[in-house]
């Protein structure tokens, strides 16, 4: 299988064979791979390094709690988790059909984290986004390879979890207990995210209400960062003084 495969993919497989020979050895019993037992692997490969660090964020925090979560749970999911390896299934799958659009037999760990956040009721991408990295962020890292301009819109992120759920606007309403007004204007960037909107994706399993806060907060403070610095740029250039001229 590795014949026309990446150096990532192989770096990734042996990585994922690692943890899950030291994880079995540990607990003295098979286990199941799940999103989390992917993820753990995936940080030690120098590709989700570089990914972290261009977000500003600290790859030991997630491999600490990450660690902490399967030491955990891992005694009661062992082999049976069936839900965990069919969600390791969809994540395989839909990095493969990532990759399928950068080229024939294209694979990066970028591909695999974005698949993995469609998988958004999991351990894995509420740690992820409690640490602040979105589909987003790995998505424009891939894009231009560098740090990130702008947290996304949480807006966004709740479109894509729609499309996941494939949910319309009027079901996805439904289920908040909104107008489809209101949730379309939110989706749209029209108005802010409400106490109450993040109560109400939170109930529905999105997350927490304070990861839906962060997240619009996050991304207002940006925008003003924005805002400011442009209106410093022309404030300085017309200060400038103007040169004499013969």
């Amino acid at each position: 299988m590795k014949n026309g495969m990446s150096d990532e993919f192989e770096r990734m497989s042996d990585a994922l064979q690692e943890l899950e020979e030291a994880l079995e050895s540990r607990h003295e019993s098979e286990i199941a791979v799940t999103a989390e037992v992917l993820l753990l692997a995936l940080t030690s490969t120098p590709e989700m390094a570089e990914i972290f660090a261009a977000c500003e964020v600290s790859i030991d925090e997630l491999t600490r709690t990450l660690e902490q979560h399967l030491e955990e749970t891992m005694p009661i999911r062992a082999l049976d988790d069936e839900d965990g390896m069919q969600a390791f299934q969809r994540i395989l799958l839909r990095a493969q059909a990532v990759g399928e659009k950068s080229g024939p037999k294209e694979f990066s760990i970028g591909n695999m984290l974005v698949a993995l956040f469609a998988e958004y009721q999991t351990f894995s991408v509420s740690e992820l986004n409690r640490l602040g990295v979105t589909r987003w962020d790995v998505e424009n890292y891939i894009s231009h390879g560098g740090p990130r301009s702008k947290p996304e819109y949480p807006g966004v992120i709740a479109q894509n979890n729609m499309e996941a759920e494939d949910w319309t606007v009027a079901e996805c309403a439904w289920r908040l207990g909104v107008s489809q007004s209101t949730l379309s204007r939110w989706l749209k960037g029209r108005i802010g995210l409400s106490a109450s909107m993040a109560l109400a994706l939170q109930r529905i399993g999105w997350c927490t209400a304070e990861y839906w806060m962060h997240m619009q907060v996050s991304y207002d403070l940006a925008c003003e960062r924005q805002r400011q610095a442009a209106a410093l740029t022309i404030a300085q250039g017309s200060r400038k003084p103007a040169t004499n001229q013969q």
